[in-house]
């Protein structure tokens, strides 16, 4: 059980770092930890931490889910 949430929350991580790569490339951004001023680098940890919490608030949410239907099936097939 807890492998398939590492999975998925591995797999969320994957996409989210595809997607925001993929965004910066095509808008032509280019990291330089030394121009980004402390406040921009302090949201950006919020938004981050914020997606984060999101996924890992859908995973749980997604997981509850799929027991509950799993412990519904095996009452039914009894």
């Amino acid at each position: 059980m807890s492998n398939n949430n590492d999975d998925f929350q591995n797999i969320s991580g994957r996409i989210i770092d595809m997607i925001v790569g993929s965004t910066l490339k095509k808008h032509g951004v280019k990291l330089d930890p030394n121009r980004i001023d402390p406040e921009q680098r302090e949201e950006i940890k919020k938004i981050v931490e914020d997606l984060r919490k999101s996924a890992d608030s859908l995973t749980k949410k997604t997981s509850e889910e799929d027991n509950s239907e799993k412990d519904n099936k095996d009452e039914t097939d009894k």
